[in-house]
């Protein structure tokens, strides 16, 4: 048991290991992680072709309008911008949103190094950047096209700042802070949470210390500032759902949530995807998407309270190994707990702990990895202090069972092989976490092959909308139906083509079987290419013939 408080074993100083410079190196090794990631990429997909699309719309004047050919609230507008802006110079959007996730992703150690270095010290800050560099689902997804890389940057940016503002009531901390914040509002309306809480801080703050002129001006100041921000947006989601909202994400995953579906099932698609009779769209177009998700809670506490319980042991149970690998979760006990806490070191933790209360919210609807990302460099700084604290352990206990010859050299090996225990387990999860999925590059494919017959004007049908992107077209959202309804509402939709895997129809679409027979029984649609014939990847492309 180690009775002795903790210290430090700081690095020997020298010009070429100070802080800065070994940070420097660790945003370039994650860099590299990532850009090595991103090129086992064979293809985007899901949301993916939807940022993209909205940067490609918004470079050619469309606005934000995204894949599906409809002027966009889901989608936040702060990724597609940098996208569109990175492109006007390499000419290539898909390149430049994997720049931008690349980039975005490697500079998130450096707010995590700084907010590490304020709350537990220099080297815990180093600490948690590295873990930042390496934890699977940040390498994961800041090899992805989503926006969960720009939005952590400057989500982490804001809380740093906020608490630079609670603690000095300084003008450029407020000025940056609001600035932080408003851009990751732009990039996901869930930082909405932070203006508030930081306010109430402030309130907090002002009534203990009697600092109110200070705080009031700071405060104001930071809301200033992050309305610049955020004002235009609210303007722009008024202007398209007819409600004053901050949050134009539909309640969409709340609402399957609630009816115990899971995303990415066949029984989610059966369900949501099914044609609404009153509406004429499918289900999961017909919610109403004036409501956000925190609303559409609160008027339905019931549904909310059971689909809490069931979120809680999704993430127990499936999320949580994703989110942060199982064998680091003893380090966050170790950094919390192996000392006393003094009322200064309860306050650090008790403002991370804010910082991630959100994490209640995503219970409440949809426990998936992905958003749990904005909190995961915030736990590395725990799990840090876990890190420093089993380097203390290994160098006291070297001190008490090594030879004495040989103990110095031996002491100076430690924090080698504790940072290694550490970090390379969790750097072959990420590589194998990258190189494991499987992608259907038979929709790529198949977009390819229809590049030369469609524009925007023209509009493909399939489950995803990777055919749709890579034919240069709109995408809409294959149903689940009959083949009579199924055409019916192609027709309805303006559709040209309709892209699907022959496998595709046995597992998630049983219903369009006649697809699959002779061309009598599906006389509205003609075959016009099968890629991969007689494999598991067949896939079939047909156009839909005039009336």
């Amino acid at each position: 048991m180690i009775n002795a408080p903790a210290k430090n074993i700081e690095p020997e100083k020298s010009a070429g290991l100070s802080s800065g410079r070994i940070l420097v190196l660790l945003m370039l090794f994650a860099a590299l992680l990532r850009a090595a990631a991103a090129l086992t990429r064979p293809m985007i997909q899901l949301d993916e072709t939807a940022y993209v699309r909205m940067a490609e719309n918004l470079v050619n004047g469309h606005g934000l309008m995204e894949i599906s050919g409809t002027t966009v609230t889901h989608f936040s507008p702060l990724f597609p911008l940098f996208i569109a802006g990175v492109a006007t110079i390499l000419q290539d959007y898909v390149l430049a949103a994997y720049v931008v996730v690349v980039v975005f992703g490697s500079l998130v150690l450096f707010p995590t190094y700084l907010l590490g270095r304020e709350l537990a010290g220099e080297r815990v800050g180093l600490m948690a950047a590295a873990l930042v560099a390496v934890i699977p689902l940040l390498v994961d997804y800041s090899s992805r096209l989503y926006s969960e890389s720009v939005y952590t940057f400057f989500l982490i940016l804001g809380i740093l700042f906020g608490r630079h503002m609670l603690r000095g009531c300084r003008v450029p901390c407020s000025i940056l802070a609001g600035m932080a914040l408003g851009l990751a509002y732009l990039a996901n309306p869930s930082a909405i949470f932070y203006p508030v809480v930081l306010i109430a801080l402030a309130v907090v703050i002002a009534v203990v210390n009697g600092v109110w002129r200070q705080m009031l001006k700071a405060a104001v100041i930071f809301l200033l500032t992050f309305s610049l921000y955020a004002v235009p947006y609210v303007v722009y989601l008024h202007s398209e759902t007819g409600s004053w909202t901050f949050n134009g994400k539909s309640p969409g995953v709340a609402d399957s949530a609630s009816r115990g579906l899971d995303f990415g099932t066949v029984e989610w698609e059966r369900v949501m995807l099914a044609i609404d009779e009153e509406s004429g769209e499918t289900v999961v177009q017909s919610i109403d998407d004036s409501v956000n998700p925190v609303a559409y809670i609160i008027a339905h506490p019931v549904e909310g309270s059971k689909n809490f319980l069931r979120q809680e042991e999704s993430l127990y149970f499936r999320e949580l190994p994703h989110i942060l690998p199982l064998w680091l979760l003893p380090l966050i006990g170790l950094g919390l707990f192996a000392e006393g806490w003094t009322r200064r070191r309860a306050a650090k933790v008790g403002y991370l702990v804010l910082m991630m209360t959100p994490v209640l919210i995503i219970l409440i609807m949809y426990a998936h990895d992905r958003f749990f990302i904005p909190f995961v460099p915030l736990v590395t700084i725990w799990v840090a202090r876990g890190w420093s604290r089993l380097e203390v352990w290994g160098d006291e206990t070297v001190s008490l069972s090594w030879p004495e010859d040989g103990r110095e050299r031996a002491r100076r090996w430690v924090p080698w092989a504790v940072g290694a225990a550490v970090l390379l387990p969790v750097l072959l999860f990420a590589v194998e976490t990258v190189i494991r999925p499987v992608y259907p590059v038979e929709q790529r494919e198949a977009g390819e092959y229809l590049a030369p017959l469609t524009g925007l004007e023209d509009k493909v049908m399939a489950r995803q909308y990777t055919s749709a992107f890579y034919a240069g077209a709109t995408a809409v959202l294959l149903p689940y139906a009959d083949y009579e309804k199924t055409t019916e509402y192609a027709r309805r939709k303006g559709v040209d083509y309709l892209v699907l895997g022959r496998d595709e129809i046995y597992v998630w679409r049983p219903t369009l079987e006649p697809l699959l027979e002779d061309e009598a029984r599906h006389q509205q649609w003609e075959l016009v290419q099968v890629l991969y014939p007689g494999s598991d990847r067949e896939t079939l492309i047909f156009r839909l013939r005039d009336e």
